[in-house]
């Protein structure tokens, strides 16, 4: 009978006491003969022999024919070539392949099997890997099977990286699904066209020979370690050092794939120690269920995790803000991560001191995130009440480029966003020559972070500021170009510090911009008297400072209208400049209803000059000096301390915050 004249095979509901099917593949000595194989229900406990197949789709065109039991199953091309490569001359060879395995029209069977997929691979005879058919990758899998099985391996490395690495790009190593089919089986083997390799013995290679081919490019094999790792946990019973939490394993494996982007939290959830997909299992149970949509099988997620341990919130929040591209979740929640997108930037409290800080959300106990009566809204109580800024009234664009000569370019259309600013809210005046180099600074040490620990970078900043403005009266691209370019190519031998200056800026910038605000109208009423009586020698500020910008950073899709808010705010001296910046963390909100409720657009940090003291230089306090008792802070410092005391208490404050 030919292939078209067969009738569609149509599939029948599982057994209560059965997990799934097995394919039986019918023996041929004809390469080209067609396909033919049985489909019957199995319990894996009780029939356990069978190969597992992990392969590619290949796209989602059915071109293919396979005969099931005289019916017409439509099956990809890679999956035909896999079936083919695989089948026996003679005997029947039963095989668990998941796109005929499980009735991918049906949610319900989906949503069935795919909780009990660990268990299937695991209790499989072997697992059979199908990379395709691909003749440069077959004789690269050739000669890496060769060299694991030599007594000493060769001295050059070259090749072999070179080979794995074109292995590597395979699709099937971006597939999601993949990760668990091959860490929880012994018998694992791999295969192209008619090459083979056992997966024990390419891990092996890898942590040997990549380690050194990517000695700057640790990220890069970070997923495949951590597979081994995992191998030997599930294998081997060797404990995986905490590698097995289900945000650690989404985190890992961000950059894999799945067709189905529900399946981002399905395809390695079975490898969880704190979750489960079946009937039982420790930690938290995630549900399989295609009939909602991402975003709410995102936000259910987030959600039980949070249910069963509110403190979960600081490592949602910090997922959340590392992603975010400002659509939350579709307007869901801004609390749960969307996995689908890749992060965007690095924390800011990492950022500003890795040395002695934590992260804010991390300093505060379990207890003081509660679930309120809208379990989709957590409520936050800090430890301090938090100080209120006001709003957002300019946002600039987003930084983009890690390249110099970008960075520089991108600076200088920052500079003139901050003078326009400045131009339309005073009354067509333009900054002072005085007050341009005081912005200057602050715009340098806004980008660089908040007490960044660059001490010798903002003093190096300041010099260059200073000495731009001394040769030409404004400050433009042309200066700052002149002044931090100096030769890029040879920049860390020619000058370090100014090469360590955009390596700060980046760390802090990416994925983030500037935006401005005006002075809290709290601190715009308060007495100027500190200020004519500290600064009337040498002041550099000509206009009241309620007139002067609030320089801050936030995320790249920060608006204007957003709520700023910070745990602190604190004094940071450089030189002889004081300043006042938000030393802890800050953060923005998206307000709703009211100031303290709404999403979470992520972390900040704002820096509003308190003022500028010019005075004799003198050496530095030592260890030694605070140690001993005998350092003395200056005078004009330590009435600017209490001037920002007296002004923090002017600061609206919030005992709590309800995150949407």
């Amino acid at each position: 009978m030919h292939n078209m004249a067969l009738p569609p095979y149509q599939y029948q509901g599982l057994s209560p006491n059965c997990q799934t099917r097995i394919l039986e593949l019918q023996p041929s000595t004809d390469l080209s003969a067609p396909l033919h194989c049985n489909l019957r229900e199995i319990d894996v406990a009780t029939d356990p022999f069978y190969d597992a197949l992990s392969y590619t789709w290949g796209g989602e065109v059915l071109s293919c024919d396979l005969i099931i039991n005289n019916s017409l199953l439509k099956i990809t091309s890679n999956l035909h070539d896999a079936l083919l490569r695989f089948r026996l001359c003679a005997g029947a060879r039963k095989m668990w392949v998941d796109a005929v395995c499980i009735n991918q029209n049906d949610d319900d069977d989906k949503a069935r099997q795919i909780p009990f997929m660990a268990e299937i691979y695991r209790s499989a005879s072997s697992v059979v890997v199908w990379l395709g058919i691909d003749a440069k990758a077959a004789a690269c899998m050739t000669r890496l099977d060769i060299l694991t099985r030599l007594k000493s391996a060769p001295d050059d490395s070259g090749t072999v990286v070179e080979d794995a690495e074109y292995m590597l790009q395979l699709p099937w190593f971006s597939r999601r699904w993949i990760i668990q089919e091959v860490v929880l089986n012994p018998n694992v083997t791999l295969y192209c066209g008619r090459s083979e390799i056992q997966w024990i013995r390419l891990l092996q290679l890898m942590r040997v020979h990549l380690t050194k081919g990517y000695a700057d490019r640790v990220d890069e094999t970070f997923p495949y370690r951590t597979m081994e790792a995992l191998w030997k946990t599930f294998v081997m019973g060797i404990d995986a050092k905490n590698t097995t939490g289900i945000l650690r394993l989404l985190e890992t494996f961000e950059k894999s794939e799945c067709f189905d982007k529900r399946d981002v939290i399905n395809a390695i959830a079975g490898l969880a120690s704190d979750v489960y997909l079946g009937e039982r299992g420790p930690g938290v149970k995630i549900h399989v269920d295609y009939s909602k949509t991402v975003e709410q099988v995102y936000a259910d997620f987030a959600f039980a995790l949070l249910q069963d341990k509110p403190g979960r919130a600081n490592l949602f929040i910090g997922m959340t803000e590392s992603r975010s591209d400002g659509s939350h979740l579709g307007g869901i929640s801004s609390i749960a991560p969307d996995w689908r997108l890749p992060r965007r930037r690095s924390s800011l409290w990492h950022v500003i001191d890795t040395m002695d800080f934590v992260w804010f959300w991390d300093e505060v106990d379990d207890g003081c995130f509660e679930k309120t009566a809208n379990m989709e809204t957590l409520r936050f109580r800090p430890k301090k009440p938090f100080y209120y800024h006001g709003v957002v009234s300019a946002v600039f664009e987003p930084f983009r480029s890690r390249k110099t000569r970008a960075t520089v370019e991108w600076i200088g259309k920052a500079w003139n966003f901050i003078i326009d600013w400045i131009k339309n809210s005073n009354a067509e005046q333009l900054p002072t020559s005085n007050e341009t180099s005081m912005l200057a600074i602050q715009l340098f040490q806004t980008l660089c972070g908040p007490n960044s620990g660059f001490w010798t970078l903002e003093k190096a900043a300041v010099k260059m500021m200073r000495k731009a403005l001394q040769h030409n009266g404004s400050f433009d691209t042309d200066v700052l170009s002149s002044l931090l370019h100096c030769d890029i190519t040879s920049a860390s031998e020619a000058n370090p510090s100014t090469q360590t200056l955009f390596e700060q800026i980046w760390m802090v910038m990416e994925g983030r911009t500037l935006f401005i605000m005006p002075v809290a109208p709290e601190l715009a009423k308060s007495s100027k008297k500190f200020y004519k009586e500290m600064f009337s020698r040498k002041s550099l500020m000509d206009r009241p400072k309620s007139k002067w910008p609030v320089l801050g950073v936030g995320p790249s899709h920060m608006l204007k209208g957003d709520g700023v808010f910070s745990a602190d705010t604190g004094m940071f001296s450089m030189d002889d400049y004081y300043a006042e910046v938000s030393e802890t963390y800050g953060f923005v909100l998206r307000g709703q209803e009211s100031i303290n409720k709404g999403f979470f657009i992520g972390e900040s940090f704002v820096n509003r000059f308190l003022g500028i003291q010019v005075s004799i230089p003198r050496p530095s306090p030592t260890d030694e000096d605070f140690m001993a008792g005998t350092y003395k802070e200056d005078p004009a410092h330590k009435e600017a301390r209490k001037e920002l005391d007296r002004e923090r208490k002017l600061l609206p404050q919030v005992t709590y915050i309800d995150i949407v």
